[in-house]
């Protein structure tokens, strides 16, 4: 991923996060890596459209023995995938802290033509899903073509666009203020305005503690 480090993205709380990830396939596997670093447990991973890149993930890990804590299980049909979904909690362990599930409805709405049943086994995945993240405590990510029926889950929105720069993150809580590169760092406008800020406050503290110190320095 191209001017973009680990220190610069944001963290996955604890329930779903939806990551909306602009297009670039990218951005969910430097969370994932990211989370295990922070977290050091393990991640199950459900995939589909060939999401999880063994070759970009090796690449963005700083360490290859994080990627031996990724259990990945592959669904190429919906079926397959509402069934591994089913059966989650056979294969979380006490170890797994994050569960990841990229084009989460990908398939429902590529190979099931009737409405009525893609819509139905659409809610009862994204159902079962909240259910079993509460159960175990997990940390969960997910992404989707259509946001619609997951949006009352959510418990994170991660937005992700590209700049000329490298990759912007943003959540309610979080932006990207730098982006690195071989030996530079770019700033952008926000760093500066936390900077100025955090400037303005340390001189007004300054001042009003040196004026204290005065008055007391007279008084006596």
């Amino acid at each position: 991923m191209d001017q973009m480090t680990i220190n610069h993205l944001p963290k996955l709380k604890k329930g779903i996060n939806l990551l909306k990830t602009g297009g670039y396939t990218e951005t969910i596997q430097a969370l994932v890596i990211n989370n295990l670093i922070i977290s050091e447990e393990e991640a199950l991973w459900i995939d589909t459209g060939n999401q999880c890149s063994t070759y970009m993930m090796s690449h963005l890990t700083p360490a290859d023995d994080i990627l031996e804590n990724i259990k990945v299980a592959r669904a190429f049909t919906p079926y397959q995938h509402h069934e591994l979904v089913r059966n989650l909690s056979k294969a979380i362990s006490s170890d797994t802290n994050l569960l990841v599930l990229p084009l989460l409805d990908h398939l429902y709405h590529k190979k099931i033509s009737d409405e009525k049943e893609r819509s139905k086994m659409l809610r009862d995945m994204v159902s079962y899903i909240k259910e079993i993240t509460i159960k175990e405590e997990l940390t969960t990510v997910i992404t989707a073509e259509k946001t619609l029926l997951i949006s009352d889950v959510v418990d994170q929105e991660i937005e992700c666009k590209r700049t000329r720069h490298g990759i912007m993150f943003s959540t309610d809580c979080f932006t990207t203020i730098s982006y690195t590169g071989p030996g530079y760092i770019q700033t952008t406008l926000k760093l500066w305005e936390i900077l100025l800020e955090r400037l303005y406050r340390e001189k007004t503290h300054s001042k009003t503690v040196l004026k204290k110190e005065k008055e007391v320095i007279k008084a006596g």
